[in-house]
């Protein structure tokens, strides 16, 4: 099942400009829903929800490359996806604390 409550701590140091967040980035989730985010807050927010959907996304889209690695609880823990070789189109987040609620 998925995990809907949660305390997220990641940094996204590729991607569209609206994703990155060269420091870290605190997202506390309650029943789905952000509830409050502190340090370096970029336009979009990575959830655990969002990772799911860029991963399936990407996937479903033929990306060139989707690696995706997972942790305890199933959440994704660290994300790099490349959507095409011919372009700088990066995408990678990496999560150094997460804490279910």
């Amino acid at each position: 099942s998925e995990i809907t409550s949660y305390t997220m701590t990641y940094t996204s140091t590729c991607g569209d400009g609206a994703w990155i967040s060269m420091d870290p980035v605190t997202v506390q989730v309650v029943d789905g829903t952000v509830e409050r985010v502190s340090g370096d807050e970029p336009g979009k927010l990575a959830t655990v929800a969002n990772l799911y959907g860029l991963i399936d996304s990407a996937r479903a889209g033929g990306a060139a490359s989707v690696e995706a690695t997972y942790g305890a609880w199933g959440q994704p823990v660290e994300v790099d996806i490349e959507y095409s070789d011919a372009t700088d189109d990066r995408f990678c987040v990496s999560v150094s604390a997460f804490e279910p609620a």
